[in-house]
């Protein structure tokens, strides 16, 4: 896995987790 798809799953579960906390 490069670094770039690492950078990119990480913003991801930040999303999903700042949608959780904001709902």
């Amino acid at each position: 896995m490069s670094l770039c798809s690492v950078v990119i799953y990480h913003i991801i579960i930040i999303k999903k987790s700042f949608k959780k906390v904001f709902q």
